[in-house]
């Protein structure tokens, strides 16, 4: 059984879940529309992940980096100290 209801709006009809047209059935434009805008979403969503690993991914070399550059002073410094 199909529980639903045709409502006036302007030269359309449109069907609803309810009587006061609260629940409105979407068009297959309106469908295609949302799944559109839902998939941009996505993929937005996707690129900044992207984008907060790639930053992750610098500050680690930075940090790497540093680290190297520290040890090599210490060794230069504990080369002078033993020469």
């Amino acid at each position: 059984m199909l529980d639903a209801w045709f409502l006036a709006n302007g030269r359309d009809l449109d069907i609803s879940n309810d009587r006061l047209g609260k629940h409105r059935w979407l068009t297959g434009s309106e469908r295609a529309a949302a799944a559109q805008a839902q998939a941009e979403q996505a993929q937005a969503q996707a690129e900044q992940a992207q984008a907060q690993a790639e930053q992750a991914q610098a500050q680690a070399e930075r940090e790497r980096q540093a680290r190297l550059d520290v040890e090599r002073r210490l060794s230069e410094l504990e080369a002078k100290l033993s020469g």
